[in-house]
């Protein structure tokens, strides 16, 4: 059975797959997708990722110009890597419309850019 998860949701965990990213950088790699969300609308998101134990958020100080800011992060928990490749092998598998090319192997949805130069 496929996970009930939005697609920003799979596309977080995917992001989030390579490393650990701020919530900053997760909007910008949602918004390179065209996933637009609103700054309080994406943290009630990353809120439900908590809440279902998908993700683990936290907060860092990072110091700029002499100013310490506090800035949220976010990691990937394991059920949360499951979660997304369940729906990953779901969707290599099935080919959704007449018009669509079967998707193979898609290992790099969601991954970051950083993480795809690592590889």
């Amino acid at each position: 059975m496929i996970p009930d998860i939005t697609t920003k949701q799979f596309m977080v965990l995917g992001c989030l797959r390579g490393s650990e990213m701020t919530g900053k950088e997760l909007r910008a790699e949602l918004a390179k997708e065209g996933l637009k969300q609103s700054m309080p609308g994406f943290y009630q998101m990353m809120a439900r990722l908590e809440k279902d134990k998908l993700v683990k958020g936290w907060y860092d100080t990072h110091e700029t110009n002499g100013r310490k800011r506090r800035v949220r992060k976010y990691q990937i928990l394991g059920s949360g890597v499951q979660v997304f490749n369940q729906v990953l092998r779901f969707l290599e598998t099935r080919q959704l419309h007449p018009a669509m090319k079967p998707i193979g192997r898609a290992s790099s949805i969601g991954q970051s850019k950083r993480h795809r130069e690592v590889q």
